[in-house]
Formats: structure tokens, C-alpha cells, sequence
């Protein structure tokens, strides 16, 4: 969070810096150099254990349901505001929303208010909230045989600032989110720091979450949360087929799964749909969604809302496929900055130092310029495998009667479930399978 230069500075650090999946960044000029030693590890750093915590606020299942509808809209919405990149892309809504909602909980007035109808639920301030951060403490890591969800955050914060201690009880009631205290020192270390904590927490699968510059000299707190998607298939053989990367005409060998058997499946105009259960139990789905036109992914995702994807899904039905599906993986090689979409979805005060109310954050000197957002990023990883069950066999064929073929050949979107929890976790475009567009 960033303070916008005035004539006398001599200001302590201030509360700076949201990172999720993606990161918020903040920073306030300082007139002296920052140190430049790196934070200390882990085991160093100090938690706070000195606020008298009621217990952790649990919502009903109801408003959950209705937070998990609106945060299904609001990723679509997102999604839909990201998708001109021209390399692979995904979101995840829920981890967005609770980089939002950890703002929204030291922000007062309109500044709130617009992330309550960002978000989209119609549930009051106090029941809203409430679901919002259930949502985020449930299930931060799901392992269900061949496939993993992992998820991570943590508030950490200067030791000279001056953090108010409503903040820290509600974070961490609320949010379970704990603040760790820690030497900011320069900013490269802390980078690391944080970026090491991420890929740490996923496995190594979120190496870079702050991006080089992503923390300023006088950072006062940062919140860290990131999170992967990663799993793996039982198919008949894998084998190099075509693939039209970027939707051109010229056909680039990617290795592609095979197999023949019933999935559930449907056509609408212009596109195929296809369930694929991931994991032990079928704990999660990833639902393919195939235009018919090799290059007609982006009229696809201009139609891609939450009604139309229920509409595809409502239609899918057990049906016998000749499937042909690449390995894939979503691992851009940069976070998606996402200030100008977040702006255009109506979250524009938070990064606005004329008319931001982050007031219930830390405390502030009298004319003080207020706090505010600079930057928002966010990097969501992904990656779909696929283990043959018989590698030298040819390619399968269903055993008589009535049969459809997808051959995923061309760039396609694709959405991943917790099937257990009904909740949408991550949605996604593919552009190149092997990931060399980033």
C-alpha cells in the first residue's frame, strides 16, 4: 500500500502489501535508505500471541452456499476482464476474494461496499464477511489420491508497525490468517522470503509470487497466499499428437492421453463439453470445453459466463468417447497484474489514494496521506498429467454402438471443481499444453 510523496517525509513504515496467489503491492516513499538485509527465517519471527481471540466465526451452510454463487460469477466476470493475454491463463476466485476480503476487513464506507458488490453476495456485512472467510480456511490443502490442492497465506508485518489490534483480532478470527512479525529489511529480501514461503507451500510449483519490484522500501505488512492445482489420469496411451497451438494452422506434437470409454458429454452450438474426474473418490472434475473451430476459442470465451457454463454442464450426459486429451500445464512465467480489471469490476477506491478508507488497517499521524493499493497480482499453476495404463498399445476404440469423438486439438477453456464441496476452484484457458507460452 503506497503513500504519494509529500515535502516533509520522515514516516515509519505503514501497512503495504497484499500477496496471493497473487500479490497486493504497496509501498510509501521513505527519506532515509532502507536496510538491506534479508528477513529472518521462519523460526526467527515472532507471532502475535498477545490479542485475546473469541472464537473463530464459523457461517452457515446457507450463506455459503450463496458466497460460493457469487464468487462463481465473480470469476467468470474476472476471468472475462484477463482473457486477451495471449499465453495460457487462470484464475482462482476464491483465493482473489480472500485478498479482498482481508482488505475489505480494515476498510470502512465506500471503500467496503464496493468489494461487498464486487464480490457480488446478498448476504449483510456481518454474515458476509463471515462467509467469505469460512470459505477461506476450508480446505487449504486437499490430497485425494493423484490429485492435489494445496493453498497458502499468512500476514506479515514490520515489527515498528503500528498495526491496530482490532485488525490483527478480526484477521485472525475471521480469516485465520496469523501475522507473523519479522526485520523487513530491503525489499529484494523479503521478496525472497516470501517467495520462498510460497514454494514451500506448493510443492514448488509457485516459485515467483512477487515479481522483481513487487516490494518498494517501506513496505509495513504484507499478506501472502498463494495456491496449485496438480493432477493425474488413468488413460489407455500416451503418445505425440497434433495440437494447434494459439489456434494457427500448423500442427505442433504435444503428448496427448488417450482413452475410450463412457464420460459424461455434451454439444451446444459451436462447442463440445467433456467431465473428466480427477482423484480419489472423483474428489474434483475438470470440465473441457472444445470450440468446434480450431480458431474459435476467443467467441468461446466471449460467451463464457456462469450461465452458460451451467448450461453445458446441465446438458452432460453418460456418454460412450473416443477421447483425445494433451497434458497440460498453467504456469505463466509473470503474475497477472490485476489493478485495470479490478478497477473496471467496480473496486476502484482501493487504489485510489484520494477516496481509499483503509483506516481500520494501522494507525496514522494526523495528515497523514491515507493508504492505498498500488498493485494486485496473480499467479494460479495447474497442471493436468496422464499416466498410460498400456503404453505400447495402440490407440483405443470403444467396443461397438454409438460413439463421439473429442480430439482436444486446438486451444480450449477449461474449469476445475471440488465435486465434494460444490465449489468452483480454478477456470482457465489453454493455449499450448507444453506451457511455452508461458
Amino acid at each position: 500500500w503506497s503513500k504519494p510523496p509529500r515535502r516533509r517525509v520522515r514516516m515509519a513504515p505503514r501497512f503495504a502489501k497484499i500477496l496471493v496467489l497473487l500479490v497486493f503491492g504497496c509501498h510509501e516513499p521513505r527519506a532515509r535508505q532502507p536496510r538491506v538485509a534479508a528477513p529472518k527465517p521462519d523460526a526467527a519471527m515472532t507471532t502475535v500471541a498477545d490479542v485475546t481471540l473469541a472464537p473463530v466465526v464459523e457461517a452457515p451452510e446457507a450463506d455459503l452456499r450463496e458466497m460460493q454463487r457469487a464468487l462463481d460469477g465473480f470469476g467468470y466476470a474476472l476471468y472475462g476482464r484477463v482473457r486477451n493475454v495471449a499465453a495460457n491463463v487462470a484464475v482462482e476466485p476464491r483465493s482473489l476474494a480472500l485478498a479482498l476480503g482481508l482488505c475489505a476487513t480494515g476498510a470502512r464506507g465506500e471503500t467496503r461496499e464496493e468489494v461487498r458488490r464486487a464480490l457480488g453476495a446478498s448476504l449483510d456485512d456481518a454474515r458476509w464477511e463471515a462467509a467469505l472467510a469460512t470459505l477461506s480456511r476450508r480446505e487449504v490443502a486437499v490430497e485425494a489420491g493423484d490429485a492435489e490442492l494445496t493453498t497458502f497465506h499468512r500476514v506479515y508485518a514490520s515489527r515498528d508497525l503500528a498495526t491496530r489490534d482490532d485488525y490483527v483480532s478480526r484477521s485472525l478470527r475471521l480469516w485465520g490468517a496469523p501475522l507473523v512479525r519479522l526485520d523487513f529489511g530491503g525489499p529484494e529480501g523479503v521478496r525472497a522470503q516470501l517467495n520462498g514461503q510460497a514454494s514451500a507451500q506448493t510443492r514448488g510449483r509457485v516459485r515467483e509470487l512477487v515479481p522483481e519490484g513487487g516490494v518498494r522500501a517501506g513496505v509495513g505488512a504484507v499478506v501472502a497466499s498463494a495456491s496449485s492445482f496438480k493432477a493425474r489420469w488413468r488413460a489407455d496411451v500416451v503418445r505425440d499428437e497434433g495440437f494447434h497451438v494459439g489456434g494457427g494452422t500448423a500442427l505442433v506434437p504435444v503428448a496427448t492421453a488417450r482413452a475410450a470409454g463412457r464420460f459424461l458429454y455434451a454439444r451446444a452450438p459451436g462447442v463440445q463439453a467433456l467431465r473428466l474426474p480427477l482423484g480419489e473418490g472423483e474428489r474434483f472434475t475438470l470440465d473441457v470445453f472444445v470450440p468446434d473451430a480450431v480458431a474459435g476459442l476467443g467467441e468461446l470465451e466471449a460467451g463464457l459466463t456462469t450461465d452458460s457454463v451451467r448450461a453445458w454442464t446441465a446438458a452432460l450426459r453418460p456418454t460412450e468417447v473416443d477421447l483425445a486429451l494433451p497434458r497440460f500445464r498453467v504456469a505463466p512465467a509473470r503474475s497477472l497484474a490485476l489493478r485495470a480489471a479490478l478497477d473496471e469490476a467496480g473496486v476502484g477506491r482501493l487504489f485510489d489514494p484520494t477516496k481509499v478508507d483503509l483506516t481500520g488497517v494501522a494507525r496514522s499521524a494526523p495528515g497523514e496521506a491515507p493508504f492505498f493499493v498500488s498493485e494486485l497480482y496473480h499467479a494460479a499453476v495447474v497442471e493436468v498429467d496422464a499416466e498410460a495404463a498400456r503404453p505400447d498399445a495402440a490407440a483405443p476404440q470403444t467396443a461397438g454402438g454409438a460413439r463421439v469423438s473429442v480430439r482436444v486439438d486446438r486451444p480450449f477453456v477449461f474449469v476445475i471443481s471440488d465435486a465434494r464441496a460444490g465449489a468452483l476452484r480454478v477456470i482457465g484457458r489453454v493455449n499450448d499444453p507444453a506451457g511455452r507460452e508461458g
